[in-house]
């Protein structure tokens, strides 16, 4: 990727026509100047077995998977990424340092870490949740959210989504960001890429049924220990034009040592 613009692969599996056009939109503008591949799959059986058949044709030297309802405010969204995958292999805007659970926010703080995006959908106002980052980039991540992923090309085939066991929608970005890190590679959280999500996610009796599964194939990977308290600061603005402008990295930075209290010391504990 040396001398030249990497190109990009983008993912997406929709059924939506209007959700499509309106996340590929915004993409094209968030990673431009740079070459973008467009790569929309209508036909998933599921997440794990659609980005399988898609890696296989991706051409890109990085590929975003990202969910229909999803997309970066962030306008430099591609050479943001450029820069963060020169230092790392996987990189995501919400996740964690441990894995308790197939849910990355259970592990709490000081161990979450990013932010996001979604709409108040009563008020109609935009909420930004942040997790904490003190720095635009956050390594040693084990587990990602999967609304907003990037890695390189040659890392995702290698690593894959398992489309036996996940042949669902939910669990395949634990289970693929958790082997990814078992395997060695280096998994982050990109402060510095505001990603806008209209879904906050649910967990109903088809999300724990596969989270089932995700416990029984990484029993031995979790982190032991007790889950954490879990708190997140909140940014309301009144437009998703105004939220883009109104978080940055350095805002982020400023807020994380009071959100997480007495847990901010272990992290400055653990850092070299």
């Amino acid at each position: 990727m040396v001398g030249k613009l990497p190109a990009f692969s983008l993912i997406v599996c929709s059924i939506d026509d209007r959700k499509l056009d309106v996340c590929l939109a915004r993409y094209r503008s968030a990673i431009a100047p740079f070459p973008l591949e467009i790569i929309a799959i209508r036909d998933a059986r599921s997440l794990a077995e659609a980005y399988n058949r898609a890696l296989a044709r991706a051409t890109g030297d990085i590929v975003i998977l990202s969910h229909d309802d999803a997309w970066p405010l962030s306008p430099d969204c591609g050479a943001r990424l450029a820069a963060h995958l020169a230092a790392v292999d996987v990189i995501g805007i919400a996740g964690a340092t441990r894995a308790i659970t197939g849910f990355w926010a259970e592990a709490g703080q000081p161990d979450t870490h990013g932010h996001i995006v979604t709409p108040d959908e009563k008020s109609g106002e935009i909420h930004v949740w942040i997790f904490g980052a003190e720095t635009p980039r956050i390594e040693g991540i084990r587990i990602l959210d999967g609304c907003f992923m990037a890695a390189r090309r040659d890392v995702a085939l290698a690593t894959g989504f398992d489309a036996e066991c996940f042949d669902g929608f939910h669990l395949y970005d634990a289970d693929f960001t958790l082997r990814a890190h078992a395997a060695g590679r280096r998994v982050g959280v990109a402060a510095d890429i505001t990603v806008f999500h209209q879904s906050e996610g649910t967990f109903d009796g088809t999300w724990q049924r596969y989270h089932q599964r995700f416990l029984a194939k990484h029993a031995a990977l979790l982190d032991a220990g007790p889950r954490h308290q879990r708190r997140i600061a909140r940014l309301t603005f009144g437009s998703l034009e105004e939220a883009a402008a109104g978080v940055d990295a350095a805002k982020i930075a400023r807020l994380t040592p009071d959100q997480r209290g007495a847990a901010h010391a272990a992290v400055r504990a653990r850092q070299p």
